[in-house]
């Protein structure tokens, strides 16, 4: 049986009230996600994570790489 504390109901709930932003067509779910993902793991492990130490996480244009 799986115990569920009251913190995991608080992010369950959390994230209900606001999974449109993430999957409406017009919504800003990537932009979130990087966000997500930047807040989660912190630059230094991201940039720890690249492959080729050369690259940046912008390239020209303001494009991901």
């Amino acid at each position: 049986m799986l115990h569920v504390t009251d913190d995991s109901n608080q992010i369950f709930y959390a994230v209900k009230d606001i999974i449109n932003y993430f999957s409406k067509s017009d919504g800003h779910g990537a932009i979130l996600l990087v966000y997500s993902i930047i807040l989660t793991r912190g630059l230094a492990n991201i940039y720890e994570d690249i492959d080729m130490k050369d690259n940046s996480l912008l390239t020209e244009h303001g494009y991901a790489s």
